[in-house]
């Protein structure tokens, strides 16, 4: 959906809402799976049928499907990236360090009847080898809160730095 649509559909709750208050929790909760890289839990929290994870490499991208990203994935191929992540066998990931994430500056619409979008930044700090890396990024999780269940439809990952140069991660964003 465009943007402009957005601002049709969309409600603004207050962060005290007990809807965005549980959407915000299960962020949160996502942060800490991924620094204790907890990948089959954090597979988990996503919902039944269609989702994206997206980290797209330009900011003013609206259709991930005609552009290259550094990750573009349905929830087949989330699964298969969770699998490869937690095999030992993905050299990326091997020996992969420590991270810890900082999640703040929430906001809540609401899109749909069940449906919110909470916009968010994200600090990472990753310890690999002597060696400290920070990834900062702007977030847009679409957050389904049928069923009493709150869960991820999509999330899209945009990194401060992605038109630049970005280096390898060998952990989940």
């Amino acid at each position: 959906m465009q943007a402009e649509a957005w601002a049709d559909v969309e409600r603004k709750l207050a962060l005290a809402d007990p809807v965005a208050l549980s959407a915000i929790e299960l962020i949160y909760r996502e942060a800490r799976l991924l620094d204790d890289q907890r990948y089959r839990d954090w597979d988990e929290l996503w919902a039944e049928g269609e989702t994206r994870y997206v980290v797209p490499m330009r900011r003013e991208v609206v259709d991930y499907d005609a552009t290259l990203n550094f990750i573009n994935d349905d929830s087949p191929m989330r699964r298969r990236r969770v699998d490869r992540m937690t095999s030992g066998h993905a050299g990326a990931v091997n020996a992969v360090g420590r991270t810890v994430r900082t999640v703040s500056r929430f906001a809540v619409d609401r899109i749909g009847d069940h449906e919110l979008r909470v916009t968010s930044t994200e600090i990472v700090v990753a310890y690999k080898q002597g060696d400290h890396q920070v990834w900062a990024a702007e977030l847009t999780h679409h957050i389904l809160s049928a069923d009493d269940r709150p869960c991820i439809r999509a999330k899209i990952v945009h990194l401060v730095d992605a038109e630049h140069t970005v280096r390898t991660c060998g952990f989940l964003l």
